[in-house]
């Protein structure tokens, strides 16, 4: 269809965009299963369904049927079975389905369901994690004779999982010839599924043994020996690591982790453990790689991390995160590490197996939701093998984003972008987004919010202020101890940068929103400054003194990342909280936030609304019920156009927008 006949976005396109992820190639390199994701209007609920495409025939099957989420599929080495998660059942289990089809079996039955299941090397057993002890809960008991809470541990709750009560993830294994169920690890500790050796004899996994988890931070890596019981710790308690790979022939382990040197702003690092001499080497030690998938964005949710894949005995492939791109490197044991595939996109999955010249990739960009791509590893030929969203393109036209660089006032360039209104004249207003972490970054992903709000008449200004992922370390260290300074400065010189440089951008009709870090950071912008005329705080940070105790990670988070607590130095927090300049605000300001949210809590929200509303100020308070920080990616489909109807009308209003 001609570009000129299609039509613009629209928020209930939600309910008409595929998300498609996780694929798998068999060991016979000649299929890849996958999963595809719909979000269901009626039932409003996400669905998941596993898809088999066989790469001679370029034939495709949907391989389940059930009206729910199934997902995580993995083949057996031997290739017969395809095990996989579903919810069929009132927890999450493992199921078992040839390779060739037909009824799926379930392999478990565990009150607290099963994740992260990985196939033994000989396909007899499958390894996988489950909890174990008193279930963790989000919502107040609503019986008759509710019980107490009784609270023991500083790291108590969750905003994935809710409220912890004793609760543990261990390591198990069930057989398939019996369904046999055998747990690995036990004692109150959190553990990982990790990998088989190849010879089947021991397992890797991670966990936190320290003497106190919940002070300490860290994740270790262990060898389980299977005949002796013998657990062998190969990291010393001195840094955060995951993510193991034991190489083809056996010689190595390889995992990925930092030692915390820069608290939550510390890069990622591959580390290579050599079975025969128990020597570690970092092999990215020096190199300002930004190992991993660091891209922000509202729709691969659920994505499955790539993490260390062996190509052949000594060679192995992994995820980078570089300027906005995600793409693919090639390293061996040695220290050798290049480029295999960077592009102005998303790699958001990767399947690679030894010794086979392609891989099957994931990719997402401004304008394309996602499909997979067979990827030649040597040539960097890119083939397309799906269309799942290729209905929804006929039709509609997404708007493409253009990069620019903006100088900082200390001569730092920001890498920024605009969106380009689908409708620009000179009077379309320009929305400034903001991504939270601050250590992620926007990239070359599809963006349902900007692609909405471009629909819309917006002109959409988004950027990587320092603290932002893929820049280097010195850039993303350099936000901690100073929310509010130059990283604020930063954005000031983005859109300072974006006015100048493009005539359809008017200086008199900005607006900002963000969320998490990109709340706080909107919270902090119309405290200090009148140049935004509306504005949308989304799941916000406005006081970091309660923020220290109420937020499931506020007690590390806060000494990490402000580089101050509440006993030392309690000014510090409240001269970074933006509540101390409510007074100042006089932006109409709306806060959207998740009355469920653990990681930055809706009291946060409620303090600064009465903070402005005390003072008679333009704000107004939407909360969102049976949600949690996760809202605009994961959240309730119902609540999820709702918010970005909120947003839209917010910013018409204010921004005096015209349909």
């Amino acid at each position: 269809m001609n570009d000129l006949k299609k039509r613009t976005v629209m928020i209930e396109d939600l309910y008409e965009l595929k998300s498609v992820y996780n694929p798998q190639i068999s060991p016979d390199r000649k299929s890849v299963v996958y999963t595809v994701r719909e979000t269901k209007k009626i039932e409003n609920a996400y669905e998941t369904q596993l898809f088999m495409l066989d790469l001679e025939t370029k034939e495709t099957k949907q391989l389940t049927y059930y009206k729910g989420n199934n997902h995580s599929p993995v083949w057996s080495p031997d290739g017969k079975w395809i095990a996989f998660l579903s919810d069929r059942s009132q927890a999450v289990q493992l199921y078992l389905l040839a390779a060739t089809g037909g009824e799926a079996e379930a392999l478990t039955d565990l009150e607290k369901g099963v994740s992260n299941p990985v196939w033994s090397p000989y396909s007899d057993e499958i390894m996988f994690s489950t909890k174990v002890g008193e279930k963790a809960v989000r919502v107040e008991q609503n019986h008759e004779h509710p019980q107490p809470y009784e609270v023991e541990r500083l790291l108590y709750k969750s905003d994935v999982s809710g409220y912890l009560k004793g609760e543990y993830t261990h390591v198990a294994v069930v057989k398939l010839k019996n369904k046999e169920v055998t747990f690995l690890t036990d004692g109150p500790y959190h553990h990982s599924v990790g990998c088989w050796s190849p010879d089947a004899n021991s397992i890797v996994f991670c966990s936190s043994r320290g003497e106190n988890p919940d002070l300490s931070l860290t994740m270790d890596v262990f060898i389980l020996h299977r005949d002796t019981k013998k657990v062998t710790s190969i990291t010393a308690e001195t840094g955060y690591f995951h993510q193991v790979s034991w190489s083809p022939d056996g010689s190595y382990i390889a995992y990925i982790g930092n030692e915390r040197t820069y608290g939550s702003a510390s890069m990622n690092d591959i580390y290579i453990y050599q079975i025969s001499n128990q020597k570690t080497a970092c092999i990215t030690a020096g190199i300002d790689l930004e190992v991993g998938d660091m891209v922000a964005g509202d729709f691969h949710f659920g994505r499955t991390a790539a993490g260390i894949m062996w190509g052949s005995n000594e060679e192995f492939y992994f995820v980078v995160s570089e300027k906005g791109s995600v793409g693919i490197y090639k390293g061996n044991v040695n220290g050798k590490l290049d480029p295999v595939f960077m592009d102005n996109a998303h790699v958001y999955g990767v399947s690679v197996l030894p010794n086979c010249e392609k891989a099957i990739v994931a990719i997402s960009t401004f304008t394309h939701p996602g499909d997979l791509y067979s990827l030649n590893l040597k040539t960097e030929e890119l083939v397309k093998l799906t269309n799942v969203n290729d209905s929804f393109l006929k039709h509609v036209q997404l708007t493409q984003a253009e990069s620019f660089y903006a100088t900082s006032t200390d001569g730092i360039h920001i890498h920024s972008w605009v969106v380009k209104a689908a409708a620009t004249n000179h009077g379309s207003p320009t929305i400034l987004e903001i991504h939270g972490g601050p250590h992620l970054m926007y990239g070359h992903t599809f963006m349902l919010e900007f692609q909405v709000l471009a629909s819309k008449g917006f002109n959409i200004l988004f950027s990587n202020p320092r603290g932002g992922r893929g820049y280097g370390q010195a850039f993303t260290d350099a936000v901690r101890g100073d929310y509010g300074g130059m990283d604020y400065t930063d954005l000031m010189a983005v859109t300072d940068e974006a006015v100048k440089r493009y005539s359809y951008i008017n200086e008199d009709k900005l607006g900002v929103t963000g969320g998490s870090y990109g709340g706080f950071m909107t919270n902090w912008i119309v405290g200090s400054t009148n140049r935004f005329k509306a504005a949308v705080t989304q799941r916000s940070i406005s006081n970091w003194t309660s923020f220290y105790g109420v937020s499931d990670i506020g007690y590390y988070f806060t000494e990490w990342e402000l580089k101050a607590d509440i006993y030392e130095n309690p000014e510090k927090l409240w001269n970074h909280s933006p509540l101390r300049l409510a007074e100042n605000v006089k932006t109409p300001l709306l806060i959207l936030h998740s009355e469920q949210d653990y990681r930055c809590p809706i009291e946060q929200a409620e303090q600064l609304y009465v903070a402005l509303k005390r003072k008679n100020k333009e704000v107004e308070f939407i909360r969102f019920p049976q949600s949690n920080h996760e809202l605009s990616r994961s959240g309730k489909p119902n609540l999820r156009t709702a918010r970005l109807k909120y947003l839209t009308s917010w910013f018409k209003r204010y921004l005096k927008q015209s349909q």
